[in-house]
């Protein structure tokens, strides 16, 4: 839900889309299934460059947790074997 705010300041900010075509964005976004963060930003990238946009903030949605999330994994990993070794 924070990184709703965080869109709506950096993009109605710059101008690249009005308040009100946010907000329902927001709205569409919450009736679909899914995670809303990514929701909106498919919806956004699509809405301002089309397809290639969507599937850009898509994926700049999801990659930063999936890499952190792959880094925790590589730890527990190494973790867990240690813990075995005791």
């Amino acid at each position: 839900m924070v990184a709703i705010t965080l869109m709506e300041e950096t993009i109605v900010s710059r101008g690249l889309i009005s308040p009100e075509q946010f907000y329902n964005m927001v709205a569409i976004s919450e009736s679909t299934p899914g995670p809303i963060g990514v929701n909106m930003a498919t919806y956004i990238g699509y809405d301002l460059h089309g397809m290639p946009g969507a599937i850009i903030t898509s994926i700049g949605e999801i990659l930063p947790s999936l890499i952190c999330i792959l880094i925790i994994l590589q730890f527990h990993q190494k973790l867990s074997f240690n813990l075995k070794t005791i």
